[in-house]
């Protein structure tokens, strides 16, 4: 190579070095006007969703938040500050103007300090690790919301939390711009689930362990009871829940429920047709909740839902010795046997123990039927009496295997599903003798019969979802795995605000499950998780090899 190549190689290289400087700084200047921001974790952890979005753009005054965090956190707490600051700050960028944020520090300010303890965000304890030792400091680590005089406040935000922060500030921005709180009320007077104090430790009955559905159902609705035989009514109430009613509803029961749907009424009816003994011990549960629906074409069946996409469970082989079991009636329901439904578009999986099924024919035109979670197709049933010996579950023949519905979706204009023409005598349960039987008693007073218009038609649509399992949400069941109650809380979000605050949900960190392979399909991923790294190395190593030769041959010329 002569002297005049190398002059304009060298050249070339020069003018190469100034375009690119060039168009990097030509795209700054865009950025400036153009406003664009890219995220390439997984679920868009730093980005805010179309749905919020589309919320932030609907406001229609300032909403102003208030981060109360201390200036000098500890090193472990000092993500949890910056990761809010992004969050608030793509809030902001989004708004339009109708969103403004910004950090204070109570421990500097005394103003400062009594607004936080006005809005309910304290000072926090914080243990922290210096010098080889251990301490205790106090700051703060909250948030609140001001909406036109209102305000909704987030008292503490920790680390484990900041996977769902998204949710938690636009859920609270629905609920300031709102006209009203939504009310959801949970059915009683059947022998459901109940809320209990929520206290730990403090004594409660067996079914009352509905404490934490209702602290996180709090945070966004006004929620309560209704118990038609003590006079209540559905008067307000945006979304009915009837959980695991062991007892009939009465023709007055049924009454009730028939004109709130008919009147565009939204319920959510989780229908346990077995229970659950004591162990792997089940027995039927006879309901008229499991026929309630026939007439939609809607039937809980009495057949235990078993398939082999299902949870590894602990099993007791004797004193101090376990072992551990692929265990077919604790059913995975995975997103690959879900509707495309906003409940659970965007959940990867939830367990279901000892559910049943659904049958489901869509009987009437009015209404649209969705059935938003079914089983795999490597499921099957059986009839009782169940056998559920862990070492021992009866495998099904090739004709028994198929995936089953255990949610339905309806919505549409509703016929009746009460033949009442005049509002029937207020009836309720109450308990007889030793064995604690029960029996149908007529209530003395009742205010609520006499002067009604009974509806004979829908006025407007409805929503109802019936599923088969009501346990899901427990508390025992949610300690250990909130997967479930992130699917009841997104029924009740849909009922009410709609598809746009179910989809802010899909950033919480959720189990993502294999999907189902054949045999065949797995040992290929085995082979290749094997073989891969040594034959991407030998081909990296040859590319490498033959680039270094050009490269001598090149300085030789």
């Amino acid at each position: 190579m002569d002297y005049r190549d190398k002059t304009v190689h060298s050249l070339n290289n020069k003018a190469l070095s100034l375009l690119i400087a060039g168009i990097l700084i030509l795209v700054n200047i865009i950025s400036l006007r153009y406003f664009v921001r890219f995220d390439m974790t997984q679920n868009d952890q730093y980005s805010i969703s179309d749905s919020t979005v589309t919320i932030l753009n609907e406001l229609d005054d300032l909403v102003t938040v208030k981060a109360f965090f201390t200036s000098d956190l500890p090193a472990q707490f000092v993500p949890v500050r910056q990761y809010i600051s992004d969050i608030l700050g793509e809030y902001e960028a989004y708004s339009g103007g109708n969103l403004d944020f910004e950090f204070v520090d109570p421990a500097e300010d005394v103003d400062a300090a009594q607004e936080a303890q006005r809005v309910g965000v304290e000072q926090v304890q914080m243990q922290v690790l210096e010098n080889d030792s251990y301490s205790v400091k106090t700051g703060y680590m909250g948030l609140a919301i001001f909406y036109e005089g209102k305000t909704e406040s987030m008292p503490i935000i920790q680390q484990q939390e900041l996977g769902n922060l998204e949710y938690d500030i636009t859920s609270r921005i629905l609920k300031l711009t709102q006209p009203r709180a939504f009310e959801v009320a949970f059915l009683l007077g059947h022998g459901e689930h109940e809320f209990g104090s929520g206290i730990q430790g403090a004594p409660s009955l067996p079914n009352q362990d509905f404490s934490l559905v209702k602290r996180v159902l709090s945070e966004n609705y006004l929620v309560r009871n209704v118990d038609f035989s003590k006079g209540q009514t559905l008067e307000n109430v945006d979304v009915l829940v009837v959980a695991g009613a062991q007892r009939d509803l009465s023709e007055r029961d049924i009454f009730e429920v028939d004109q709130y749907m008919l009147n565009g009424g939204k319920a959510i009816f989780l229908i346990d047709s077995v229970n659950q003994l004591e162990g792997i011990n089940i027995d039927l549960r006879d309901t008229n909740l499991n026929t309630l629906f026939e007439s939609l074409g809607v039937v809980v069946n009495q057949t235990l839902l078993l398939d082999s996409v299902n949870e590894l469970t602990n099993f007791s082989a004797g004193p101090g010795q376990f072992y551990v079991l692929p265990y077919p009636p604790f059913v995975r329901m995975v997103s690959q046997n879900f509707s495309q439904n906003p409940i659970v578009k965007k959940v990867q999986s939830f367990v279901l123990r000892f559910v049943t099924t659904l049958s489901v024919e869509e009987k009437i035109e009015a209404l649209t039927y969705d059935r938003f979670v079914n089983s795999s197709q490597q499921s099957w049933t059986q009839t009782f009496p169940f056998n559920l010996n862990p070492n021992g579950v009866p495998q099904p023949t090739a004709e028994e295997v198929g995936s089953q519905p255990v949610g339905v979706y309806l919505t549409g204009l509703f016929p009746r599903i009460s033949s009442a023409d005049r509002v029937p005598f207020l009836q309720e349960w109450r308990e007889t003798g030793e064995e604690k039987d029960f029996e149908l008693v007529n209530v003395a007073q009742d205010n609520n019969r006499t002067g009604r218009e009974v509806l004979t038609e829908a006025q407007s649509e409805g929503k109802l979802i019936v599923f088969a399992d009501s346990d899901f949400i427990a508390d025992g069941i949610v300690q250990n795995d909130q997967s479930g109650l992130v699917v009841f809380q997104n029924m009740i979000d849909f009922m009410t605000f709609g598809e746009e605050l179910v989809n802010v949900r899909s950033k919480q960190i959720t189990n993502e499950p294999l999907g189902e392979y054949s045999s065949i399909e797995k040992n290929l991923i085995k082979f290749f998780g094997i073989l891969f790294v040594p034959i991407f190395l030998v081909l990296y190593g040859v590319v490498r090899i033959w680039i270094r030769r050009r490269e001598e041959n090149f300085l030789k010329l």
